[in-house]
């Protein structure tokens, strides 16, 4: 059985080896695969949900996570839903083993599609992932149209 540091060491080994081989082009088409997973893995949920609102997105995507494997605070605003991540277990395991450039294209990268498969009217920004920034993360929905391939909505997000 492989621990959780081993599973994440290895996949991110394996993408390591892939940027060596094959450049940059080895990050995208790691985010656009798992993307496009993930727009469809949460269309099911949203379904299966029976609703969609961003309400409904962060209780499904970020309480159960709460305490266990991030820290976080949720603020309602006119424009949308503010969360202020302060802890995120992943980001500790990925830095603990020297790894968090890989951690963000394997998992961090896919959050605009996670919020674009629930509903395809939420958007998503945030200021820097926590992977790349250890003290904290804001993260912002709201309702519009979003093109979550769009560079300029990844400025900031990218290691």
């Amino acid at each position: 059985m492989f621990t959780e540091d081993q599973y994440w060491g290895d996949m991110a080994g394996l993408l390591r080896a892939f940027k060596e081989e094959y450049g940059e082009t080895a990050y995208e088409t790691t985010v656009r695969h798992l993307g496009e997973k993930a727009i469809v893995e949460w269309g099911k949920k949203a379904e299966e949900h029976g609703s969609s609102t961003i309400a409904d997105f962060i209780k499904l995507l970020w309480e159960p996570l709460q305490g266990n494997v991030v820290d976080y605070t949720v603020t309602e605003t006119e424009e949308g839903y503010q969360i202020n991540c302060t802890r995120c277990t992943y980001y500790e395991m990925a830095k603990r083993n020297g790894i968090t450039d890989e951690c963000f294209y394997l998992d961090c990268a896919t959050d605009p599609h996670k919020a674009k498969g629930f509903n395809p009217k939420i958007g998503f920004k945030r200021t820097v992932p926590l992977l790349l920034c250890p003290s904290s993360s804001v993260f912002f929905y709201a309702y519009h149209n979003y093109n979550a391939y769009n560079e300029s909505a990844y400025a900031s997000d990218q290691p």
